[in-house]
């Protein structure tokens, strides 16, 4: 009951509550492994990625799942600490194929870190054959900026602009 009313109450940005209500239940059942990884989860929207990524090490521990590995490998990279959060997001992807979130992210770590060639490669799976369908405009500014990095001057330009045309469509008012 408590995980499940903490679990809405971070939904609704009423993190106090929902941590509030996590340990609750960690208190009655201190083993079990969703309630670690939705408060690691929490603590990852409130930026607490310290202590998110010790919440998720827990949950991990205890019943090693995708979604675990892929919300401790989000707050490794806010952390900036990418060679970790690639392992994780290489679990995920491993424990749960295809996880196309978590090869976007780990398309990202390595475009951070510097690899830019597995970032493409991450990043071409994510975006897929047909780049006109895939909306995801920081995936492909992403992969333009890794393509410039390695001299590939004619695939940075059309990634490059098509984030910017997928920004610009996103501010567009809608009717």
């Amino acid at each position: 009951m408590n995980r499940l009313r903490g679990s809405g109450y971070r939904e609704k940005g009423q993190f106090d509550l929902a941590l509030a209500d996590f340990a609750k239940a960690l208190a009655i059942d201190p083993a079990n492994p969703r309630t670690y990884a939705n408060r690691g989860l929490t603590y990852i929207r409130r930026g607490q990625f310290d202590l998110a990524v010790s919440d998720l090490n827990e949950s991990i521990r205890l019943e090693p799942k995708a979604e675990s590995f892929y919300y401790r490998g989000s707050a490794l990279l806010e952390l900036e600490t990418y060679e970790a959060a690639i392992a994780d997001f290489t679990q995920a992807i491993g424990l749960q194929p295809p996880f196309v979130d978590a090869v976007r992210l780990r398309g990202q770590a390595y475009a951070l870190k510097g690899d830019y060639a597995a970032a493409i490669a991450d990043l071409d799976q994510f975006i897929g054959p047909e780049p006109s369908t895939n909306g995801d405009a920081f995936a492909h500014y992403l992969r333009g900026l890794s393509h410039s990095r390695l001299g590939h001057r004619e695939e940075a330009l059309r990634d490059l602009r098509r984030a910017l045309q997928l920004t610009r469509d996103a501010e567009l008012p809608q009717k």
